[in-house]
């Protein structure tokens, strides 16, 4: 994702009471709502999609996000969780690869630098390929024009 555009990701999921067969969410509600609220506060024109932790889509959260208006946004394709050298990285990558997907890496936990070689191998692959890269926001326009 390019831009840097505000994002969350919601670190911690508590779903903590079950009632009526409704899971609540204590914690992540009140952080959501607390973002929300310093994002409007310092003039943030949109409400940034949240990445639910390890991409779980549990009843409740969803829910929950739906009926406040806050986009959900996952990823499809996630070279970490299978490989660990840089070209394998780049070439399940390059399998996988097809317009809109999202790739999710996170090189803040190698140590190594081979996540940085990773990611440089993948974003020179997929630019050579034609691919552009988008911002989330970007990606969402574009998807919401398709459905119109």
């Amino acid at each position: 994702m390019f831009g840097h555009p505000l994002k969350r990701n919601q670190n911690r999921i508590h779903l903590t009471t079950c009632r009526g067969g409704r899971l609540l969410l204590n914690e992540d509600k009140n952080e959501i709502e607390k973002t929300d609220e310093l994002l409007k506060s310092i003039g943030y024109p949109d409400i940034p999609p949240v990445r639910p932790p390890y991409g779980k889509k549990l009843i409740g959260f969803p829910l929950y996000l739906s009926k406040t208006n806050h986009d959900t946004i996952t990823w499809n394709l996630e070279p970490d969780s299978f490989y660990s050298t840089p070209d394998e990285k780049i070439n399940y990558v390059k399998e996988h690869i097809q317009s809109g997907s999202i790739i999710l890496m996170h090189p803040m936990y190698d140590k190594t630098d081979s996540e940085l070689q990773a990611i440089e191998g993948i974003l020179q692959s997929l630019t050579e390929d034609g691919y552009r890269f988008v911002t989330i926001k970007e990606l969402q326009d574009k998807s919401e024009n398709l459905h119109k």
